[in-house]
């Protein structure tokens, strides 16, 4: 059965405090491992992504063209010989 934390005795009540506390703890010195990062650091970590981005969205960009170019093709060809 699982106490409340009201119920608990004293040294429980001070353990599960601590564990809390050590949570709470690495969970700031996480946040402040990335929030207070070396500037340069970040931007050149950004910019990177940011052109890993750019060439994906050209890739899908120039795929989604041909693919219409090739649809358009099928579809004046199917026409053409319909005549």
């Amino acid at each position: 059965m699982v106490e409340s934390f009201t119920t608990m005795s004293g040294g429980k009540r001070q353990r599960k405090r601590q564990i809390i506390m050590r949570n709470n703890d690495d969970i700031i010195t996480g946040l402040a491992s990335s929030v207070f990062q070396d500037s340069e650091t970040k931007f050149q970590k950004e910019q990177d992504f940011g052109r890993k981005l750019f060439i994906a969205a050209w890739a899908v960009e120039i795929m989604a063209a041909s693919l219409g170019l090739l649809i358009a093709g099928f579809v004046a060809f199917d026409a053409y010989t319909q005549m």
